[in-house]
C-alpha cells in the first residue's frame, strides 16, 4: 500500500502545474524601483557594445543604434527580443513611438524556463513619446519580446520607436517555489519510506 502512495504522490510531482505569474506595470520609474530589492544595470546605447550578458536581436531592417538609442520598427513579420544572461524579475525602459505616428503600440511577451510564454495584457501606448514603461514579475523570465501592438488603424502595419536606457533588474537570488518544493519534499518521503519497507 505504501509503495502505492509513494507513485501517486510521484506522479502528482510530475503533473503539478506550473507556477502561476503575476506581472506589474509601471509608467513611473521611481515606482518601479521601489518595487524591487535586486541589482538594477542599466543600458543607455551610448555606443553598440552592450553591458555584459544583454543581446538584443532584432530582425528588422531599421534597426540600428545610434544618437544615444536603440531605434527599430515592429511589424507582423519583424519582432525584437532583448536577453540577459541572468534570471530576470524586471525590465524597463525610456520608449519613445512618435517617431512614425500613428502606430500600433508594443505588445510584450515574456519569456522563461518555468513556463511558457506570457503575454502581458497592458500594451505600450501608440502615443508614448519617451517616458518610462516598465514591468515587474514574481517569476524570473530570461527574455523579453517586443512586437507590433493592437493599437493600430486600417493601413498602419507596425510601430517605429526609439528605447533608451534599457534598466534590468535581476535576481540576485533562485526564486523560492514552495509548491514545487512540498510536493517534491513529500514524494520523497515516500519513496524512502517505501524503499524502507522493502529492505525491512
Amino acid at each position: 500500500m505504501k509503495s502505492y502512495v509513494a507513485i501517486v504522490l510521484s506522479s502528482l510531482i510530475i503533473a503539478a502545474p506550473a507556477q502561476a505569474i503575476s506581472v506589474k506595470v509601471f509608467t513611473d520609474k521611481a515606482a518601479w524601483t521601489k518595487a524591487l530589492n535586486y541589482s538594477i544595470p542599466s543600458e543607455d546605447f551610448t555606443d553598440s557594445t552592450f553591458i555584459s550578458g544583454l543581446s538584443i536581436k532584432a530582425d528588422s531592417p531599421l534597426y540600428a543604434i545610434t544618437g544615444g538609442k536603440m531605434i527599430d520598427r515592429l511589424t507582423a513579420e519583424h519582432s525584437t527580443t532583448i536577453s540577459y544572461t541572468q534570471k530576470l524579475l524586471g525590465i524597463g525602459g525610456d520608449f519613445d513611438l512618435s517617431l512614425n505616428e500613428p502606430g500600433m503600440g508594443i505588445k510584450l511577451l515574456l519569456k522563461g524556463a518555468t513556463f511558457s510564454d506570457y503575454k502581458i495584457t497592458t500594451e505600450i501606448s501608440k502615443n508614448a513619446t519617451g517616458g518610462f514603461f516598465g514591468i515587474v514579475s514574481d517569476t524570473a523570465f530570461s527574455s523579453l519580446q517586443l512586437m507590433a501592438g493592437s493599437q493600430g488603424t486600417y493601413g498602419v502595419n507596425g510601430e517605429q520607436y526609439s528605447l533608451d536606457n534599457l534598466t534590468l533588474a535581476t535576481a540576485t537570488a533562485p526564486i523560492p517555489e514552495p509548491e514545487t518544493y512540498a510536493l517534491m519534499g513529500i514524494g520523497l518521503i515516500g519513496l524512502f519510506a517505501a524503499r524502507r519497507r522493502k529492505t525491512q
